[in-house]
């Protein structure tokens, strides 16, 4: 799909997971990346690695990627919340586990496998749910980067490899996280 990049959002060396590629920086000011019309039915995965630079605390949401369109019943969001990750799966319903500290690379990924949502941190599961299992997020739906449900909660730090794949649950059970640059 094609990216389009709004705000301050930039492409850096500064830090990066892995120097054979760039990471994306956000610097907390509502800049995110946009992925468009974008259908993800079926068993899905979408990971990325990232790098928080702002303090964690018990007051901010930093979003890592979310559905653009919103409703009660069927949102997607990750967020880092006060030194964990938090995933709704709709507006009431979350997968809430992993510790991550600041200044640090955490590799997430929200695995969807026959309606089962599963959130891994580090490569280690964390959380499980069948909420919203089997909702299909049509071909309008555009996917950000960095900011959360309504443009709001933006992420500060970098994001690197972040990877989103329709029809295939990657992990189904606790990995090694990748130890290279992704491909494909």
């Amino acid at each position: 799909s094609n990216l389009k990049v709004f705000g301050n959002t930039t492409g850096s060396t500064t830090q990066v997971k892995f120097t054979d590629s760039k990471s994306m920086y956000f610097d907390g000011t509502a800049g995110y990346v946009r992925v468009e019309d974008l259908d993800m039915r079926g068993d899905l995965t979408m990971e990325c690695w990232f790098y928080q630079t702002a303090a964690f605390d018990s007051s901010t949401y930093r979003a890592l990627f979310s559905a653009s369109t919103y409703s009660f019943t069927a949102p997607l969001a990750m967020y880092s919340f006060n030194g964990s990750i938090h995933t709704y799966l709709n507006h009431t319903n979350q997968l809430i586990g992993g510790t991550i500290t600041q200044n640090t690379w955490h590799h997430v990924a929200l695995v969807r496998s026959s309606g089962t949502w599963t959130q891994y941190v580090d490569g280690v599961s964390v959380a499980t749910s069948t909420i919203n299992g089997t909702y299909n997020f049509a071909e309008t739906t555009d996917w950000n980067i960095g900011v959360g449900v309504g443009y709001n909660y933006p992420f500060t730090g970098y994001v690197q490899d972040f990877r989103m794949t329709k029809g295939l649950a990657r992990y189904t059970a606790n990995f090694v996280p990748p130890i290279e640059s992704l491909k494909g």
